[in-house]
């Protein structure tokens, strides 16, 4: 059960190793990168994934399969909602964000922009790593921890594979992305076989949610955009940097909020 959950976790430990291998900083980009990426995961996935397994084994236990189809469907549906804006967000504010936390002392500029660089191949994988967390829960409600350990010893694989056949054209890039895809490859098994197990369970419904989800991130995304852009931020101090990525924040998710409606 704990290698299914947390094989996110192992895929990141491989890529640090294989990260060792290359220029000296590689590690530290990359890791500082994956404990921004814990934030959205730690506040959202796994609180979702947690609160939805009482209500999945309630279903179980009372063979009511509709009702479980319709719990599965509904978290998964909040799961788009809240982790595609702060994959599009992530992909904005991915230098502001390291720059207010880490530039400064012997963090300079070219740190701060591998470590950019790696969260925002990184933050691909916000998606499906808190899809997969949802499903995993599901299997967990069935008493089934075998099938997540299948899919997480795949997803190994998929990394371990992707880390060697990206690593030489984009470096510790290559690296946060090959965790990400894995992530994508541990979802998708968890997701053929429960639909192989119960059928549908909303899938259109699930789509469509995701579907405009990324409408608006889009749209908020290019608020973002214009307020880095434009704002001077790169002339700031740090204090006004903190607030100016504060100020985007807030006026991210409010523009997310209006662009769902």
């Amino acid at each position: 059960a704990t290698f299914g959950v947390g094989i996110y976790q192992l895929n990141i430990f491989v890529t640090l190793w294989f990260s060792s291998q290359l220029a000296e900083g590689s590690v530290s980009y990359l890791y500082y990168a994956g404990r921004i990426m814990e934030l959205p995961l730690g506040v959202f996935s796994v609180a979702v994934s947690t609160a939805v397994l009482p209500s999945l084994s309630e279903h179980v236990a009372k063979k009511d399969w509709d009702g479980f189809r319709g719990s599965l469907s509904f978290a998964l549906r909040i799961v788009n909602f809240v982790t595609i804006p702060a994959m599009f967000a992530l992909f904005v504010l991915s230098y502001p964000i390291i720059d207010v936390l880490f530039l400064r002392g012997e963090f300079g500029q070219e740190a701060a922009s591998g470590t950019a660089v790696a969260l925002y191949y990184y933050a691909l994988g916000i998606v499906p790593v808190s899809v997969a967390r949802i499903l995993t829960s599901v299997f967990y409600a069935q008493k089934d921890s075998v099938t997540p350990v299948w899919a997480g010893v795949a997803s190994f694989v998929a990394n371990v594979v992707l880390c060697f056949v990206l690593i030489g054209p984009m470096g510790h890039a290559g690296l946060a992305l090959a965790t990400s895809l894995s992530a994508l490859v541990n979802c998708a098994i968890l997701l053929v076989v429960l639909r192989y197990r119960f059928g549908r369970f909303g899938a259109r419904r699930i789509v469509s949610s995701g579907v405009k989800a990324t409408a608006a991130s889009v749209v908020m995304m290019a608020v973002l955009f214009l307020i880095i852009r434009y704002s001077g931020f790169e002339g700031m101090s740090t204090v006004f940097k903190a607030g100016l990525v504060a100020i985007s924040v807030a006026a991210g998710i409010l523009t997310y909020a209006v662009s769902a409606m």
